[in-house]
């Protein structure tokens, strides 16, 4: 096994999350659950099939699973080191404490244990690349909430501020069904999913 990571050869995707794990299930609701918020996704089931997808293209982040069939996540974020400096965030079942920093100290941007919430995830995804490249907007939140054709929303203050630079005061209804929106970008809702939201 060559234990150089082939170049990307296209340019990095700012909104292109890269899911190594082998368990097939957690790639597919993970990438489900990440698509839903805006993201384009691609999976790996081990590190054969990593390499194949840095060929394609740099992700903006990859999830890196640590307990993997032949190379493990350690060697892989290893690996990923000596070439690029993408960001890692590392998924283990393991989550004693020098786990953790073995993680760290190879290069991982952030370590999540599980079970974990597909909501804290996103949340950490969000602050990773916030963290990596400051200045820019993640897909669909900033810090301060979600901005959508130049209009912002504002979660915490539940406003919209218009392109034109007037703020809005929002219902509580009105600013609920907003945020349900931008948090499913280019989703149709139901109105019974809205109301689940």
């Amino acid at each position: 096994m060559s234990s150089a990571l082939p170049q990307p050869t296209l340019p990095e995707l700012a909104n292109r999350i890269l899911i190594v794990d082998d368990d097939a299930e957690i790639r597919t609701l993970l990438g489900r659950y990440l698509k839903e918020h805006g993201y384009e996704v691609a999976s790996a089931r081990d590190g054969i099939e990593l390499r194949e997808q840095l060929k394609l293209t740099a992700p903006a982040l990859i999830v890196l699973d640590l307990m993997l069939p032949g190379a493990s996540g350690y060697d892989l974020c290893r690996e990923i080191r000596q070439q690029s400096s993408i960001p890692i965030l590392m998924l283990t079942a393991r989550g004693e404490e020098a786990d953790r920093i073995i993680g760290l100290e190879l290069g991982a941007d952030d370590y999540l244990t599980k079970p974990f919430s597909p909501r804290e995830l996103l949340a950490r995804i969000r602050a990773i690349l916030r963290r990596a490249n400051p200045g820019t907007q993640t897909v669909g939140s900033d810090a301060g909430g979600y901005s959508f054709m130049d209009w912002q929303l504002n979660t915490g203050t539940r406003s919209l501020r218009t392109p034109q630079g007037e703020q809005l005061d929002l219902s509580g209804g009105e600013y609920d069904v907003l945020l349900a929106l931008v948090e499913h970008p280019q989703r149709i809702l139901s109105r019974d999913q809205l109301l689940d939201l």
